[in-house]
């Protein structure tokens, strides 16, 4: 789970030039890394996905009326239905993705819309809130970690297979904050579909000296 690399590259230059937006990775893995890496999907699928609904309600609830930036194969396992209530920027080496209007119920949402862009920093200035939450999938985790300021990684305690991995950081960068995180224990919870017990933790980036 810990980078083999010391230095991350953030600097505080980095960061004014994405005009001193704060960005979030948020991600959910299996607490049982495979060679030590922490899985985030097998092919296109997310194996646990649904069986954690506390955990997608977070989601929900921190990056609604936000900006969320993916990656085009996060788009396609979206089916190209956008996050509702979310400006959502894909970032994709192909600018030309092509949008269905059908696919677009405009009228059920309040704020919705949709941005293409070939690099990680026109996609920050791209965004329309303070807060930037990145998504996914593993590429555009590497590519953000340079930038990123928070990350909320929430830890399952089922044991999945998978071939997509969360990039490797160095966690000695990152100071814990033990007032956000928490441990769910799925049979204690209330009016949740929960099937394993989940850990969420917040981590923030340490001062650049």
């Amino acid at each position: 789970m810990s980078s083999s690399y010391e230095n991350s590259n953030y600097t505080l230059e980095r960061k004014d030039m994405l005009l001193g937006k704060t960005i979030s990775i948020i991600f959910t893995a299996p607490v049982y890394a495979k060679n030590n890496r922490l899985i985030i999907g097998n092919g296109k699928f997310i194996p646990w996905l649904g069986k954690v609904s506390s955990d997608l309600k977070r989601f929900k609830k921190l990056t609604l009326n936000q900006t969320v930036i993916m990656g085009r194969k996060t788009w396609d396992s979206l089916e190209h239905k956008p996050l509702p209530d979310r400006q959502n920027i894909i970032l994709s080496r192909n600018p030309d993705i092509i949008f269905e209007p059908s696919d677009i119920p405009l009228k059920d949402w309040t704020f919705l819309e949709i941005g293409v862009t070939k690099s990680f920093e026109s996609a920050i200035l791209m965004a329309k809130s303070q807060t930037v939450w990145i998504i996914g999938g593993a590429e555009i985790y590497k590519l953000a970690l340079p930038y990123v300021d928070y990350i909320h990684r929430t830890l399952i305690s089922g044991r999945f297979d998978g071939d997509i991995f969360f990039p490797e950081y160095n966690l000695n960068e990152w100071r814990k904050d033990k007032e956000k995180s928490i441990f769910l224990k799925a049979k204690e919870l209330e009016n949740t579909m929960d099937e394993y017990d989940s850990f969420y933790e917040v981590f923030e980036r340490k001062e650049v000296i």
